[in-house]
């Protein structure tokens, strides 16, 4: 299984640096990372849960939650198994002014990093977030994931190009990079292009059945 320390390692024999650019390595590696991961991708789709609280307006996402598909409420032990309906934030000041109501929620919108719902909950309701979720910052040399997975050749390619651009001034990787964004691209190299695209192939094979096809981000 690949880890943070076999993916530095790896970069490290390409780039013959003996060691010396551990830190440097890990840096980049977790850049990108943090390049891709609000990207929609098949390995990081996934779902949560959290619970209301009674009278509580307002709720977080769970901690690792980057971007929302579809919340619920998840009783379907007494059948009230539904989805949230978004609605505009306006029509929210619309219903308080009218007198706040509690119930079981209908409704959310977002605002300020939270999820305003309607009716106020007037008790403890179990919702399920459906979307993108973050899968975690290496740090650890035995950390891992579908990043160092799945995704291992594109994170490491890029990896790479980063630590030449940015910390070993490689004029080659340089011109490589200007090339890239000069077509439009935000990818570095030419082998973090070619890992993309493969990739990009799998996770729409993966993720547009029955849905509108995503454009090659």
């Amino acid at each position: 299984m690949t880890t943070l320390a076999t993916m530095r390692a790896r970069i490290d024999n390409v780039l013959a640096r003996g060691g010396t650019l551990s830190s440097e390595i890990d840096a980049s590696i977790r850049e990108a990372i943090d390049h891709y991961k609000y990207r929609r991708w098949w390995f990081t789709e996934s779902t949560l849960t959290s619970n209301t609280s009674d009278g509580g307006e307002y709720i977080s996402a769970p901690a690792t939650f980057l971007s929302l598909d579809s919340l619920r409420m998840d009783n379907s032990s007494t059948g009230d198994d539904y989805a949230l309906r978004p609605a505009a934030y306006e029509q929210f000041e619309n219903w308080q002014a009218d007198g706040a109501n509690e119930g079981k929620p209908l409704y959310y919108v977002e605002y300020k990093s939270q999820y305003r719902l309607y009716p106020v909950p007037d008790g403890v309701y179990a919702l399920i977030w459906s979307g993108l979720v973050d899968l975690g910052t290496p740090s650890a040399d035995s950390d891992t994931s579908a990043w160092f997975t799945t995704a291992e050749g594109l994170i490491r390619c890029r990896a790479k190009a980063l630590v030449q651009i940015n910390y070993l001034r490689d004029e080659r990787a340089e011109a490589q990079m200007a090339g890239l964004i000069g077509r439009g691209s935000d990818r570095l190299s030419l082998t973090e292009e070619a890992a993309y695209k493969s990739l990009w192939r799998e996770n729409v094979r993966r993720t547009t059945s029955g849905r509108i096809m995503p454009s090659e981000g």
